[in-house]
């Protein structure tokens, strides 16, 4: 899979964007530049959340944290989100993400049901959650009434008969609950069905419902479509399945990532400025849990989000890149890859020794040292006479921890054809190893496009200037920018 285009009409810092990424270039590497706020890692994770999370209802609580900044006034029935253009193979499919308004539904609702909105599809779920819980509690009293009445002698039944009154009562009242939540159920479900009707006729996947506090808190509820002229909205869904395994975003671990919860990205921000409270956030998936910020820092609640987020998101890796974890899978995945050619060919393959030379000529100096039974790694040190002498992760440079841990995430995930968004590529890496990270990522995995946001001068001349992506304010003055080049990433040459 590789992106076209991108459009986007309004989103935070981004108005008016429309980028294009030409597929005729030999080297499918499209910096994306800007100076500070002009939304570069906006659009990454804008990118990423739609074509990771929409195609799997259990990462849409993610894509609710998203839309939360986006701004859909109250008189517009729909808002574009971003109009995406996606490539397989040779087939360029063109998918649009719309926020539906409450006026999209006009004429669906008589007045009695003027209170039905796009939120029946989240009272639905949280009705039925209801529902789930009363009857488990249903099922406790009617087991706490039968060991009163199996254990209990005729004697002390009789003295037990007030507490079997107390738990029938209750068992009575969690009933008419049940028959009231039930009602609304019926009600929710209805409901429900004819928007999906609706949505049907026009040919739209419903994705999630989602509230925004960009502008106003109470605002009525909103729903986050896709749709496409050339497919159908099951055509669709199946694209958007097709999309979760093919894109991934690599961003440091402390960036602030518009898909997480808003409560740790707040105090994250303003250093605990919630201190003296405990605070209920919901998760994506819509659970709650009770913070106390006093006892939790900012920076570990904020990390905690994240690390989650990893492993809920297959695609999401928040680099600090203090761990070693790649190279072990690295390795562990060429041990298995020459083990299976073993037992096809009776000969061991030659896939992890050649892996360890090559992560040890991207050090100078220094060797990678991988444990007999790949639980860890370690490093030595090279003397000019050939000596060895062990030394710790915390003796290398960040720049080059980063560079062999880029190097072993992209042999680890090789994926055919992945759309790879970088986020701050360059950071720690000196100007030289700046321009060479755009090669190296072009070396070690050509099936791959990648767009990287980046301040870097240096990354985007060590491409050819059509390449370059800007976004206002502009990293380069535009008469550099204007340069004309060749489709094979070759400048032109003068006449």
């Amino acid at each position: 899979m590789q992106l076209r285009r991108v459009k986007i009409e309004h989103y935070r810092a981004l108005k008016n964007i429309d980028l294009s990424f030409d597929p005729a270039f030999d080297k499918q590497i499209f910096p994306l530049g800007s100076q500070n706020g002009g939304g570069k890692s906006t659009l990454l994770q804008l990118i990423f959340a739609l074509l990771h999370c929409a195609g799997v209802p259990e990462r849409h609580g993610y894509l609710r944290n998203l839309m939360e900044s986006f701004i859909h006034p109250e008189d517009e029935a729909e808002k574009l989100v971003a109009e995406l253009t996606l490539s397989f193979a040779d087939r360029a499919i063109d998918v649009r993400f719309v926020s539906l308004g409450p006026r999209f539904l006009d004429g669906v609702f008589d007045e009695s049901e003027n209170k039905a909105d796009w939120g029946v599809f989240s009272a639905l779920k949280k009705t039925g959650e209801k529902i789930s819980e009363l009857r488990d509690g249903q099922r406790d009293v009617r087991a706490r009434i039968s060991e009163i009445e199996e254990s209990a002698s005729r004697k002390e039944r009789s003295a037990l008969e007030r507490q079997i009154r107390r738990w029938s009562d209750e068992f009575e009242r969690i009933e008419e609950l049940l028959k009231h939540h039930a009602a609304d159920s019926a009600r929710l479900k209805g409901a429900r069905e004819r928007i999906g009707h609706l949505l049907k006729a026009k040919n739209h996947l419903m994705i999630t419902d989602y509230s925004s506090h960009a502008s106003n808190p109470r605002q009525r509820a909103r729903a986050l479509v896709a749709h496409s002229n050339e497919l159908d909205y099951k055509e669709v869904e199946e694209c958007l399945l097709d999309t979760e395994r093919s894109i991934f975003l690599l961003g440091p671990s402390t960036q602030q990532y518009l898909f997480l919860p808003r409560l740790p990205r707040r105090t994250f921000v303003e250093s605990g400025g919630a201190n003296d409270e405990v605070l209920e956030q919901e998760h994506p998936h819509g659970m709650f849990r009770r913070i106390d910020s006093a006892t939790e820092k900012p920076a570990v609640l904020y990390a905690r989000e994240i690390s989650s987020a990893e492993e809920k998101l297959s695609g999401f890796v928040a680099y600090d890149w203090l761990s070693v974890e790649p190279l072990i899978q690295m390795f562990r995945k060429a041990r298995d890859e020459d083990f299976a050619e073993a037992v096809k060919t009776e000969s061991y393959g030659n896939r992890y020794t050649s892996m360890l030379a090559e992560v040890n000529n991207l050090l100078y100096g220094k060797k990678v040292r991988p444990k007999a039974d790949l639980s860890g790694i370690e490093f030595t040190l090279v003397t000019p006479d050939g000596e060895e002498s062990a030394i710790g992760l915390e003796d290398l440079s960040r720049g080059e921890l980063k560079r062999i841990m880029i190097y072993a995430w992209l042999i680890a995930n090789q994926d055919e054809g992945a759309l790879v968004l970088i986020d701050e590529l360059e950071t720690s890496f000196h100007p030289d190893w700046q321009v060479g990270i755009v090669r190296d990522l072009w070396d070690w995995a050509p099936q791959n496009q990648y767009i990287l946001a980046t301040h870097s001068y240096e990354v985007c001349s060590a491409l050819t200037p059509a390449q370059v992506c800007e976004l206002e304010p502009r990293l380069t003055p535009e008469a550099e920018v204007d340069v004309e080049a060749t489709p094979d990433g070759e400048p032109e040459t003068p006449s």
